[in-house]
């Protein structure tokens, strides 16, 4: 495989990803006037209520990181010799769920079974491919331990761990998100917040089990492309 290609892509989306979050921060703050959080705010508010054209910088790198990382998946399809059902499983899971995680940053709550449906798609999704690929990871760097501890192909091993290491974080950040939601008893209830004068208003709480688990969900995909990169250097 082209082994530059391989390497560069998921590099660019995941740095174009940490790139379009901090933009998408700094147009947040300037029109809210407060500091965006992901414990209670979902990512499509990074875009509400503006016109995408005027949070362009954000949206350009969300999209570019799209690009990169649908890429990665053609080309890593492509490239490689794998047959198994797994890999092709991980690999068009991996660009749906790409896709699927785009949507979310401009799919608003009052549209609620599409945002719904998207939101519980790709979290199913990030899940079932973090698992999937940190089992098959783990076969791997098993295949290779013979050879690590005779002396020779000790590189492929210690990338292959660094392997593991990102893929079962994928996996446990998919975890933490499904427990979130699980200790929240009902995820889209709001405070209700009595003022001096009389006043009734809702707020939503610290942390908002929907809108955690979708950031949750972000994190995951980053972590999940940063272990197929190392699955890509280790297999060369």
């Amino acid at each position: 495989m082209n082994s530059v290609l391989m390497i560069t892509l998921p590099i660019l989306a995941i740095l174009f990803y940490v790139f379009a979050f901090f933009f998408h921060r700094m147009d947040y703050f300037h029109r809210q006037n407060k500091q965006f959080t992901c414990r209670n705010t979902f990512p499509y508010e990074l875009n509400e209520p503006i016109e995408l054209s005027k949070n362009l910088a954000g949206n350009i790198f969300l999209f570019l990181g799209l690009i990169c990382e649908v890429l990665f998946f053609s080309f890593f399809m492509m490239a490689t010799n794998e047959s198994s059902a797994s890999f092709y499983i991980v690999v068009i899971g991996g660009a749906i769920l790409s896709v699927l995680i785009f949507a979310l940053y401009f799919i608003p709550f009052k549209y609620v079974r599409a945002h719904l449906s998207v939101s519980l798609i790709a979290y199913v999704l990030s899940l079932a491919l973090s698992l999937i690929f940190a089992v098959n990871a783990t076969n791997a760097t098993m295949d290779y331990y013979d050879y690590f501890v005779t002396g020779t192909g000790s590189g492929e091993f210690a990338e292959l761990i660094i392997t593991d290491i990102f893929a079962y974080s994928a996996s446990l950040s998919a975890i933490v998100a499904f427990a979130v939601v699980c200790m929240t008893r009902e995820p889209f209830r709001l405070n209700k917040v009595t003022q001096d004068d009389g006043t009734v208003t809702y707020e939503r709480p610290k942390v908002f089990a929907l809108a955690s688990m979708e950031w949750l969900t972000v994190l995951t995909n980053i972590l999940f492309i940063a272990s197929l990169l190392f699955y890509v250097v280790a297999i060369g």
